[in-house]
């Protein structure tokens, strides 16, 4: 479901001008189409959308200054290395009648619910790269993992899409799987490395008897 966020066009850019918009809880954005449109997003919007999981997905984008709205998928941002503040987004424009390419989440359901087995669950892949429509991103893909037994195997095959959209990420990559857990595994390997010693064991005495 696509969301807004209201933008305003620039015209000045370069270092000291993202500097000073970020300076004022604003940050510089660029909306890719025909020809590149540097804009500019309020932060704490920004922030919020990302937190609530919209990047990948699509926007009305309304550009309040010359009253136009742009249809846009959130497709990147640069973030701080050490404050995590958002630096710079990209958007990109699309068209509502033509597939794109975005990446979708992956939510694992079912998890407590699971067989008291010993097995360590553990999630290989968080999301996968999907084609569709620009409207029929779907928010997230879910999984229900509670029928998952120990040496089992969750395959991006195994997902199942909305109608419309296609994944493309290599259908035998592992989502999710569940294994034994590591300190069974080492106990399992002493007791096979003990029983090895011990039949070596038994053949050096009976080579000793019969060399007597």
């Amino acid at each position: 479901m696509a969301v807004e966020l209201n933008a305003w066009t620039r015209s000045a850019t370069g270092k000291g001008a993202a500097r000073k918009l970020r300076s004022e809880g604003r940050v510089p954005a660029v909306v890719y189409g025909v020809e590149p449109q540097p804009l500019v997003v309020e932060a704490q919007d920004c922030s919020r959308l990302v937190n609530e999981g919209a990047l990948g997905r699509l926007l009305y984008l309304r550009l309040q200054d010359v009253d136009e709205t742009k249809i846009v998928l959130f497709k990147d941002m640069q973030v701080h290395p050490i404050r995590g503040d958002i630096m710079h987004v990209d958007f990109h424009e699309v068209a509502l009648d033509e597939e794109i390419t975005t990446r979708v989440p992956i939510v694992i359901e079912g998890e407590e619910d699971r067989v008291a087995d010993e097995g360590v669950f553990a999630v290989h892949l968080w999301e996968v790269e999907v084609s569709c429509l620009a409207n029929q991103i779907p928010d997230n893909i879910v999984i229900d993992v509670s029928g998952m037994v120990i040496g089992d195997n969750l395959l991006v095959q195994d997902l199942e899409a909305p109608e419309g959209v296609n994944i493309l990420t290599g259908p035998d990559e592992v989502v999710a799987a569940v294994v034994v857990p590591a300190d069974i595994v080492e106990e399992e390997e002493e007791e096979d490395l003990e029983v090895d010693e011990a039949a070596e064991e038994g053949e050096e005495d009976e080579e000793g008897v019969d060399e007597e």
